[in-house]
Order: structure tokens, then C-alpha cells, then sequence
């Protein structure tokens, strides 16, 4: 990860677009993604120089509080890899930390750390998945790692 990671998370989809525009417009920053808490809460999620974070996680906010609802806003400055890695897992990034798909995220320990709304979540993405939508929210956790390790080791 950069310097920084900066997070606007928002109540509605329309304030958290007009917050990741507003960010990207107003600094030199990557748009790492977006996490839906649930169907009305999106966190978006910026990386790059901490005074640039610092500067679009500010811009995003007030974007956000104009059009919808600001729920929080949070600057971390130089975060630690494992931040770097749940951050690009929940917002369906690929990781790039030391556990890639090459190196470990297709590994059972890597999944055996997992929380099952995690593991829900990655099932959800992960193209070839056998189970779908309810029977995905049904799964326990020994059912997702095992179905999961299947796709992901091919």
C-alpha cells in the first residue's frame, strides 16, 4: 500500500459516487475501492501520498455530507500491510501483499483465517463458485473454505 488509506463511507450510492468524484478531483490519488456495509451504507477507500489522502478523504466527505449522509471519515497514515490486504479483500480487489492469489489466497490456512462474512463475501466473487446467492448466506464456514479451496486451487 502508499503512504496513506483514506476511507468516506456514506449512507446511498449517489453521495458515495459524488464523494469517490469529488476525491479523485481534488488530489492525486487512487481510488482502491468500495465496500457496501449493507444496501444503503458504501465505504469508499483512497490510497496514495498521506497530505493527498488527507486532502481527497476531506473533499469526499463534504461531497458526501452535501448530497447524502456522511456516516464517517478515518485518514490512516502509512497503515500496515495486513490493513493493505483486508482492505483490497473486502472491496473484491485483488490483495497484493505477501498473500497473493500466486503465493497463499488459494492456500486453506489463508481461508482458515477468514470470518465467514468474509469468506461469504470472496464466494460471492470468486467466478466458478458452485454455490449461489441463499445457498452462499446458508453455508457454514466449513462449506464455503472447502468450496472455495476447490475453485481456488484450479
Amino acid at each position: 500500500m502508499s503512504d496513506a488509506l483514506g476511507m468516506v463511507e456514506t449512507r446511498g450510492l449517489v453521495a458515495a459516487i459524488a464523494a469517490a468524484d469529488a476525491g479523485l478531483k481534488t488530489a492525486d490519488v487512487r481510488l482502491q475501492g468500495t465496500e457496501r456495509v449493507d444496501p444503503a451504507m458504501v465505504t469508499v477507500l483512497f490510497s496514495g501520498d498521506v497530505a493527498a489522502v488527507r486532502s481527497a478523504v476531506a473533499a469526499a466527505a463534504a461531497a458526501a455530507a452535501e448530497i447524502g449522509d456522511l456516516i464517517a471519515q478515518h485518514v490512516i497514515p502509512r497503515p500496515n500491510e495486513e490493513i493493505d490486504l483486508l482492505a483490497k479483500i473486502e472491496s473484491g480487489n485483488t490483495p497484493q501483499s505477501k498473500k497473493t492469489p500466486q503465493q497463499g489466497i488459494n492456500e486453506p490456512e489463508f481461508l482458515e483465517d477468514m470470518t465467514v462474512l468474509r469468506l461469504r463475501r470472496l464466494a460471492r466473487q470468486t467466478p466458478g463458485m458452485p454455490l449461489q446467492g441463499r445457498e452462499i448466506s446458508k453455508a457454514n464456514r466449513e462449506i464455503l473454505i472447502q468450496e472455495l479451496a476447490r475453485i481456488l486451487r484450479k
